[in-house]
């Protein structure tokens, strides 16, 4: 073989190596934003469902003043309650929605993603050292409560409320987790 083949043949080859590179950055771009997008969705999903739980609350607990099982105050402060929650859940969704990869860098994503996951879990935290003070006002601005089943339906149901919150807050908290990893992946890709 002469030289010029050689040379020929090796261009060809490396033509053909980059052509194969060029397309494998494009599989694997699609992939990890397949699992951007998907952690996303994810998280979405769930804030989203928790914007209408709040919002249909906020409206449906006025309608136990009616009934004369809850006071006008204990009303307003449920009903204020779920309101606060619902605004909380559109911020949420806010700072969701501006995490766009074609907007920020990776990194910018990153910390967008971190201090998303800092104020789920701090929400979660004042969320349950407030719930003491809030039952014991809500209680006494409620005596018509003050009765043992009254009491045990409300504990009960505090229970498992508790119970469903925090099997759905560790839930979430995997999601965040895995929006986290993907962009440390695409990070770590793109470097």
């Amino acid at each position: 073989m002469e030289i010029d083949e050689i040379k020929s043949i090796w261009s060809d080859m490396n033509t053909k190596l980059e052509k194969n590179e060029s397309l494998n950055k494009k599989i694997l771009n699609e992939i990890m934003d397949n699992r951007y997008q998907s952690a996303k969705d994810k998280l979405m999903r769930y804030e989203v469902i928790y914007l209408i739980l709040s919002a249909v609350f906020s409206f449906i607990t006025p309608l136990y003043y009616y009934t004369g099982l809850l006071s006008l105050a204990g009303c307003g402060m449920f009903s204020g309650l779920f309101v606060l929650a619902a605004l909380w859940q559109v911020y949420k969704i806010v700072l969701l929605q501006k995490m766009k990869m074609d907007q920020f860098s990776t990194s910018e994503l990153l910390q967008k993603a971190l201090k998303f996951k800092i104020i789920t879990r701090m929400r979660t935290i004042i969320g349950l050292l407030l719930m003491i003070p809030f039952f014991a006002i809500f209680l006494m601005l409620s005596p018509q409560l003050m009765n043992p089943a009254m009491l045990t339906g409300m504990g009960v149901g505090v229970v498992v409320g508790l119970i469903i919150g925090l099997a759905d807050y560790f839930k979430n908290q995997k999601d965040i987790d895995k929006l986290i990893k993907c962009y440390k992946d695409i990070q770590e890709f793109k470097d």
